[in-house]
């Protein structure tokens, strides 16, 4: 009987604390306030403040990624530099048969990896910057400037201007 009441306790406390925590999250939202939720995890860095309106595609904030380091698209256009030097190179050396045509196939291989690699680095970089989906009011910031976000968490709150 005893072990029936704490469990009873206890699970009333849980729905308690379950919905004065989903109560807080909505109650000072006014009507029409829609997330912007991030989809890639890192440092936040915001472009505005609670209470400013903006167009649309004014910048929001920007997720650094912390799989993606913005130093890494300083490291692949350098790449790219050296292997397309090499290719350049070893194009020339293959016209006078100085270098066999599978070195000049490699180098043309590993210029176009790095072209790509750029490709893809900065793509995910932008996958981290967010704008304005509509002119909008910012309603409210949900996390510190410089903290880090995980991927799925609204960012900020925004209200449509008509």
């Amino acid at each position: 009987m005893k072990a029936n009441k704490k469990s009873l306790v206890l699970l009333i406390a849980a729905a308690s604390l379950f919905m004065i925590m989903f109560n807080s999250f909505g109650d000072d939202l006014p009507a029409g306030a829609v997330p912007i939720i991030s989809c890639v995890e890192g440092n936040l860095t915001y472009y505005v403040e609670a209470g400013d309106k903006v167009k649309k595609g004014d910048p929001l904030f920007f997720i650094e990624c912390n799989d993606f380091p913005l130093m890494t698209i300083k490291k692949c256009k350098q790449d790219i530099i050296y292997f397309k030097r090499v290719y350049d190179r070893k194009k020339r050396l293959a016209t006078t048969n100085s270098v066999a045509v599978q070195e000049l196939d490699d180098a043309w291989h590993d210029y176009h990896v790095a072209v790509t690699q750029l490709a893809i680095t900065e793509t995910q970089i932008r996958s981290g910057f967010y704008t304005a989906p509509f002119d909008c009011e910012i309603v409210r910031l949900e996390a510190p400037p410089t903290s880090g976000m995980g991927d799925g968490n609204p960012v900020v709150y925004v209200k449509e201007i008509k």
